[in-house]
């Protein structure tokens, strides 16, 4: 179902959730898998998009039951907190080190071991060796924890800090037609919108406006305008919003421009969702 499915579908079932490389991902690989099968190994796996070695392997040792590490979250936070280590996590490094730990702490008999072993690190990283508030009183590994042994569990796994975001300054233009569309711009397929439909931009509020003016060849009444900032991984995002009404109802332009109506069913950014179902409702 999933390979058959259209991007555009894929991206409106996912709007709002962020991470859009993620659906697009497994868009892409379900229609691989559909033409060339499912891989058998974990080279196969790998070579699909937004498969990487942790879920490679996850998928290798529940699927196969073959001998893999894996390093999600939870294993990350366990090995650095039984083993004091000193290198941070978030590091090269530090990957490195606990892929090598995670390696050599594999159970040998893989047939009778592996499937709990790796279930039961995730298992007890999600529900004991947690972020914050650990419940060491009632986990099963504190008799191997180096770090709940000398009392430093609040100090492991160590962290690099992180640089500070940079900023954005983008200008949205949103515009009302007398049907009360809104004129939208689907982005390109690469970016951190990829396929999805947005507001369209512009560095300054006049430039939008005599732009789109001529773009939809109808005057353009302002409404109001306002502000909204968003994080996003690598950066913050501030925006401001200037609102516009089209006078006329304009034939919808050429793609990637289109006038939409209803906003529920349509891939949108989760910033960009918010003020237009808001402003829907």
């Amino acid at each position: 179902v999933l390979a058959r499915a259209r991007q555009s579908s894929v991206l409106a079932a996912w709007s709002g959730l962020g991470y859009y490389a993620r659906a697009r991902n497994l868009h892409n690989a379900a229609k691989i898998m559909h033409k060339h099968g499912i891989p058998s190994d974990i080279a196969g796996w790998l070579a699909l998009p937004g498969v990487g070695k942790s879920t490679a392997a996850a998928i290798m040792v529940f699927s196969l039951n073959q001998r893999h590490a894996i390093l999600d979250g939870n294993v990350k936070r366990i090995l650095a907190r039984t083993h004091l280590l000193d290198s941070a996590i978030n590091t090269p490094q530090g990957t490195d080190t606990l892929w090598s730990l995670a390696d050599s702490l594999l159970p040998k008999r893989q047939k009778q071991h592996i499937q709990p072993y790796i279930q039961g690190l995730m298992d007890i990283g999600a529900t004991r060796c947690r972020r914050t508030k650990p419940l060491c009183g009632d986990c099963p590994l504190t008799a191997h924890c180096l770090a709940y042994q000398h009392g430093l569990i609040g100090q492991y796994p160590r962290r690099a800090a992180k640089k500070q975001k940079p900023h954005k300054n983008e200008h949205f233009i949103l515009i009302h037609d007398n049907n009360n569309r809104i004129l939208l711009q689907q982005q390109p397929a690469r970016g951190i919108w990829g396929g999805l439909w947005a507001l369209p931009s512009f560095n300054t509020a006049d430039g939008g406006k005599k732009h789109w003016q001529n773009t939809i060849n109808s005057p353009l009444h302002k409404i109001k305008q306002f502000s909204f900032t968003h994080e996003f991984t690598h950066y913050r995002l501030n925006a401001r919003v200037s609102e516009y009404h089209c006078q006329d109802t304009p034939a919808a332009p050429n793609l990637p421009l289109r006038w939409h109506g209803n906003m529920k069913n349509i891939a949108l950014p989760a910033p960009i969702k918010k003020i237009l179902i808001n402003d829907d409702s």
